[in-house]
């Protein structure tokens, strides 16, 4: 949803950066935050990281194109967040 907000179509090796990125994140270390810069209409970074022992994962967003898109990335986090995603 992020990329389609920010204008970004993403391709198959996005999807395994991203992937990798979230194996290796730590929402506890100050280095542990995987960055994933989108541009497209927008230009906006989003940051992930899991929080070790649980199943929670803590996504931050900024950029040059937030403020217009704030409204849509709360909407859907709040959305997204209603969920638990079961593999």
């Amino acid at each position: 949803m992020a990329s389609t907000f920010a204008g970004q179509q993403l391709e198959d090796g996005d999807w395994r950066n991203v992937d990798l990125g979230l194996m290796t994140s730590d929402s506890t270390a100050q280095d542990g935050w995987y960055e994933f810069p989108l541009e497209g209409d927008s230009d906006v970074t989003l940051a992930f990281a899991t929080s070790p022992g649980t199943e929670v994962l803590s996504v931050r967003v900024w950029g040059n194109g937030f403020s217009d898109l704030a409204i849509r990335f709360e909407t859907a986090f709040m959305i997204f967040g209603m969920y638990r995603l079961e593999v």
